[in-house]
């Protein structure tokens, strides 16, 4: 992993969130060029993040990657909507198309979301039932002891009396 490229992911990520603020409140005056520069924008960040794979681990990398070019992909079809498609036809397909993209992109990350965090309570759950029932087990452990060693005078020497009778019994019987 490139150091650099890891610095410079969250400050480009900081200066794409202003460049968005202006175009949003500086060039409202002209939509088509705050669509290109969305466009310029996302492509950017889709190319870097591409070659440089700034985060840590790779699947985090690659979540990214899929958010970035269905963010791209939803940008571009953006220039559908302005002044120049006048087809409404056009403008209708394309919108049902985003409005797909989107769902994708939500269905996505709901998936990785529901799945770390359903694993996640698992794991907690497994974590506290196995610290309960080690509880449990030892509580039950220390009860089974005490009364064994409760009923070891009245259990144990009727046993050990019986192991003797029959082998002095069996002694016996081999002598004669």
């Amino acid at each position: 992993m490139n150091s650099k490229a890891n610095t410079y992911f969250y400050f480009f990520f900081v200066v794409r969130r202003l460049i968005f603020v202006n175009l949003a409140f500086f060039v409202y005056k002209y939509p088509s060029f705050q669509i290109i520069g969305v466009i310029f924008l996302n492509t950017f960040m889709l190319i870097y993040q591409g070659l440089n794979r700034p985060l840590i681990e790779r699947l985090k990398n690659n979540i990214e990657l899929v958010n970035e070019f269905c963010i791209t992909n939803v940008s571009i079809q953006m220039l559908y909507f302005s002044d120049w498609c006048d087809d409404p036809q056009a403008k209708y397909t394309y919108g049902w198309h985003m409005c797909a993209m989107i769902a994708f992109n939500i269905a996505f990350n709901l998936y990785y979301v529901l799945y770390y965090g359903g694993r996640g309570i698992y794991l907690v759950f497994i974590k506290y039932k196995n610290r309960i029932s080690h509880y449990f087990n030892k509580k039950n452990k220390e009860i089974n002891l005490s009364y064994i060693s409760e009923s070891e005078d009245s259990i144990i020497p009727e046993k050990k009396e019986k192991y003797i009778n029959q082998h002095v019994q069996a002694f016996k019987m081999e002598d004669a």
